[in-house]
């Protein structure tokens, strides 16, 4: 759905409404198969800056109960519903105020003590990161509750009214909703980018070490506040008409390219202003968690390796090696206790990694850029980008290879399928299915590795690059058509036979 004022693109979506191909929105195992399903350990957590330290805060999704859990979401959804209250009274007290212009700090500090606290830990007892892992398994195994409340907490951060949370008696006036068509609203949209494009250029003004004491989630609330403002100067409408009137029109501007063009050069604007404020952790903090992701990049590649060269070598013991999947899996992923969402991670880095060479080389040999790029792809954010070094240029694969990847990854994995259905079917359906996909995934996309050199989270970073080619390439779109209908029949194969899972684990 389309958020009045500003989207809030460094925020964890939970669900993406409208994506049935993502199990609503949620999944556990990372990028799929094709792509980042080979760096998935990482997506097993998400990364942020509570303390470790405290031996009474559960850092082990699975110790996390279902009515824990329940019970956090519901608070984190209320809190986002009596934020966009206060967010939008405040609002309008300044824009009816008669005071003709508001500096950036001075909305930082009016908005700054309204935000939620960032300590999720002492607040829950519970990590964070470890907290959404156990809401993305048990979303992913079907649990209804456990979506819809990921659904409502996406639509609360969004500001979508969610259980009867309607705007304050008095706030809307129907009249001024109705008269909002389809043109209005994109004059709306195109005056928020305008003016958004003002205050990026204004808070990269400031100096550095200012900006650097503005933590991002208010400094993007600083600048929902200004915006809004703006456009209730100009148009006459108050927050809470336009995002009724957007709803009202939902459709329109959910399909149409001009609204799409203005949401993602807003969405763009964001992540720049992102990049620029106070990043999460600190530089000791992120070299430690680059430090541990490196252990995990590498036994994570040393799996990957081993499964393809015993498959390669035929007479493949697929029970063996589904155990040895597992373990080594868990094996990876006790090698770090690092627990950091990727935007974080991003932002931090960029921030931090000017003249620090240290910096720059733990980055290099964690893998954190390509995993973070393809993390971020698969939670429909675009990633922040990073400021590369001039000297150190990107390497760029043209589209057409990246059809050919596409072609041969679905080629293999009909091969490995073949392969499972001479799997005894008591074995096969003792295996956890989303892992038994994980599994297949891995062991098929070795042959994209072996011709050309590519590892599957490169060809998901590059395939999001050329998205907007592909996605016009009747080639590709085949070849993504016959790849989820492969997967779909893998999950009739493996485990309970649900088709409740990944469904496009491919670049795309």
């Amino acid at each position: 759905k389309t958020k009045a004022v500003l989207e809030q693109p460094g925020e964890l979506v939970m669900a993406a409404p409208g994506n049935a191909s993502m199990a609503a929105g949620m999944k556990t195992f990372g990028v799929g198969g094709a792509a980042l399903l080979g760096n998935s350990l990482l997506g097993k957590t998400a990364i942020s800056a509570a303390s470790t330290k405290e031996s009474a805060v559960v850092s082990k999704p699975e110790d996390i109960t279902k009515d824990k859990l329940v019970s956090i979401l519901s608070v984190l959804i209320q809190e986002q519903v009596e934020l966009r209250l206060k967010v939008n009274e405040l609002v309008n007290e300044l824009a009816t105020s008669g005071e003709e212009d508001f500096e950036l700090r001075q909305i930082f500090e009016f908005v700054s003590p309204l935000l939620p606290s960032e300590d999720f830990a002492g607040r829950f007892g519970v990590k964070e990161g470890a907290a959404f892992a156990r809401a993305e398994a048990l979303a992913h195994g079907g649990d209804e509750q456990i979506m819809q409340l990921g659904e409502k907490l996406e639509m609360a951060r969004g500001g979508i009214a969610v259980d009867g949370a309607e705007p304050p008696p008095g706030t809307v006036d129907d009249a001024k909703v109705a008269e909002m068509d389809a043109q209005k609203l994109y004059d709306i949209h195109v005056y928020m980018r305008e003016q958004l494009k003002r205050l990026f250029i204004l808070f990269h003004g400031l100096p550095k070490a200012e900006r650097m004491q503005m933590p991002r989630e208010g400094v993007e609330k600083t600048m929902e506040v200004l915006v809004a403002i703006h456009v209730q100067r100009k148009f006459g409408y108050r927050s809470e008409e336009v995002e009724k009137a957007i709803e009202a029109h939902e459709e329109i501007i959910s399909t149409e390219e001009r609204f799409q063009q203005i949401n993602q050069q807003v969405a763009e604007y964001m992540q720049h202003l992102m990049m620029a404020a106070k990043p999460k952790v600190d530089r000791d903090q992120l070299i430690d968690m680059l430090k541990q992701l490196s252990v995990v990049n590498l036994k994570s590649r040393a799996m990957h390796k081993s499964l393809a060269e015993a498959y390669k070598a035929g007479d493949f013991d697929w029970d063996k090696q589904y155990a040895r999947y597992i373990e080594m899996q868990e094996d990876a992923m006790a090698a770090t206790t690092a627990d950091v969402d990727p935007m974080d991670l991003r932002i931090a880095y960029n921030a931090l990694k000017d003249g620090d060479q240290e910096l720059q080389e733990e980055w290099e040999k964690s893998g954190a850029d390509k995993m973070t790029t393809g993390l971020c792809f698969m939670r429909g954010i675009p990633p922040p980008p990073i400021e590369n070094d001039p000297k150190k240029p990107r390497k760029t694969i043209p589209a057409e290879r990246i059809v050919e990847c596409q072609e041969l990854l679905v080629e293999s994995l009909k091969s490995v399928v073949a392969s499972v259905r001479k799997v005894p079917e008591e074995t096969r359906r003792s295996w956890n299915t989303l892992m038994g996909i994980t599994l297949c995934q891995t062991i098929a996309s070795a042959a994209i590795d072996e011709k050309y050199g590519l590892s599957e989270d490169e060809l998901v970073m590059h395939g999001m690059q050329h998205q907007m080619v592909l996605s016009g390439n009747a080639r590709f779109r085949k070849a993504i058509q016959t790849h989820e209908v492969t997967v779909q029949l893998l999950q009739k194969l493996i485990g309970d036979g649900s088709t409740e899972g990944p469904q496009q684990c491919s670049v795309m």
